[in-house]
């Protein structure tokens, strides 16, 4: 039987487990994710739960198969909720191929001017600002990198988010196919004032 038939991906895995009753923390732990994969998930198929119930007038939707399974899933998170003034904030960028094919040319990419103008009040934080090549992910691979930002007073004073988006895109070596996914990562601000 070939590798690809025989191995189960990472989220046929998370299916599995979602299954069997497994509490988040219990499945990240079984599969080796960090929580905020296993969390980004479970989000996504809440929602998913969301539209279908929205739309209970409308056909039955077909069981998921191999082929309708996500094949690349970006989670970008920050290591702190609130950060202040002089804080150093790193934002992780976890790559994950979710597919039983290698995936190749990764690459992340920066948000578009677009997407950074929409976020009003926002402090706008670029990790990067061109392709940054993550090189091939194999079959249930995961490839992580992280940037840090400093918070200046300006920041800080402005007491909204401190905003960053990243997207990911790479090309399938099963169906040549561009698979794409993006994340947003957001800290919220707070100003403490000095005593006295």
């Amino acid at each position: 039987m070939p590798e690809t038939i025989a191995r189960r991906t990472i989220y046929d895995q998370f299916m599995v487990a979602l299954g069997d009753g497994y509490c988040p923390e219990e499945m990240a732990e079984l599969l080796g994710l960090p929580i905020a994969t296993v969390s980004l998930w479970l989000s996504r198929l809440g929602n998913l739960a969301s539209d279908f119930a929205a739309s209970a007038d409308a056909p039955p939707p077909q069981a998921a198969t191999p082929d309708t399974l996500p094949s690349l899933t970006l989670v970008y998170t920050p290591d702190v909720l609130e950060a202040c003034a002089g804080q150093v904030v790193t934002f992780t960028a976890n790559i994950l191929n979710d597919d039983v094919e290698t995936l190749l040319d990764t690459s992340l990419l920066p948000a578009r001017p677009l997407e950074a103008t929409t976020e009003v009040g926002a402090v706008i934080f670029a990790a990067i600002t061109s392709p940054f090549d993550m090189g091939d992910l194999p079959a249930g691979g995961m490839s992580s990198i992280s940037f840090s930002h400093k918070v200046s007073e300006h920041e800080a004073r402005s007491g909204g988010e401190l905003v960053s988006r990243l997207s990911v895109r790479a090309t399938s070596t099963g169906s040549n196919a561009e698979v794409t996914d993006q994340c947003c990562a957001r800290v919220k601000l707070s100003y403490i004032r000095a005593a006295g």
